[in-house]
């Protein structure tokens, strides 16, 4: 019923949102912006309500996940996987250069040390600052 129509619309605004920012990380990191530069130049859209041109891109990445789920399950949790191992591997680094390159000095910095960035200390923006920080 009304709950299983709910939990379709929920995941297809899901995958559109993580493939989206697929694409657009993809564009960035490896090609520098030059697909989206292309995109808002030859396939601009001029609705107003609507994303300013149109991601064939995101839908290459979509189709290559459907193809990979429709070639099969074994496959499909390799793939997934690896991608977890990834994740893993990426959250591990990040922990191990904290500690490496993290130092308990920051947390009490003066205010005089970094002129024009906050007040110092552990919170140097305050709660807000946090806040603005973690929402991007």
């Amino acid at each position: 019923g009304a709950i299983g129509i709910s939990m379709l619309i929920e995941w297809m605004i899901g995958l559109a949102s993580l493939i989206k920012s697929l694409s657009v990380y993809t564009d960035q990191l490896i090609l520098n912006g030059t697909i989206i530069a292309w995109e808002a130049d030859k396939l601009a859209v001029k609705i107003p309500f609507m994303t300013k041109y149109v991601d064939l891109f995101a839908l290459l990445i979509l189709l290559l996940c459907g193809a990979l789920n429709l070639w099969g399950v074994k496959q499909t949790v390799v793939v997934s996987a690896v991608c977890n191992f990834v994740v893993v591997v990426s959250l591990v680094l990040v922990v191990v250069m904290g500690f490496v390159k993290g130092s308990t000095d920051n947390w009490f910095r003066a205010v005089s040390e970094e002129p024009g960035f906050g007040e110092g200390g552990y919170f140097p923006y305050g709660v807000a600052g946090v806040f603005t920080g973690a929402s991007l």
